[in-house]
């Protein structure tokens, strides 16, 4: 399988995942100012959009402490969610969240308030 079949089929099982959490998906691989945001969504419960980064990893390198979200990364989600504050979602707090898969597309991590700490 290729490359970008291989990140289609693991971006499906995240929104799936995240629609079974409770989250509405709004849209997928959104490009804010140059920046592909890989989903979107809103809480049905809480008034609040997130801009979701999705990563597939090999389970055995996660354990090893292999990180697979940038501090570079981190900066544009940041910038993107700002842009996004401001123009597309005025008056809603935009958070982001990171999903990792394992290479059997198997959740590893999800966060909704993700925070990089360098």
């Amino acid at each position: 399988m290729n490359t970008i079949m291989e990140g289609k089929q693991t971006q499906s099982r995240a929104t799936s995942i995240l629609g079974e959490m409770g989250y509405s998906i709004l849209e997928e691989n959104k490009k804010i100012s140059k920046i592909e945001i890989d989903i979107i969504t809103n809480h049905r419960e809480k008034d609040r959009i997130i801009f979701w980064e999705v990563k597939k990893v090999n389970r055995k390198n996660y354990r090893n402490g292999y990180f697979p979200f940038s501090r570079q990364q981190w900066k544009r989600y940041v910038r993107a969610s700002q842009i996004g504050s401001r123009y597309l979602f005025p008056q809603k707090k935009i958070l982001i969240g990171l999903v990792i898969l394992d290479q059997n597309n198997e959740v590893i991590f999800i966060e909704p308030e993700f925070y990089y700490f360098p």
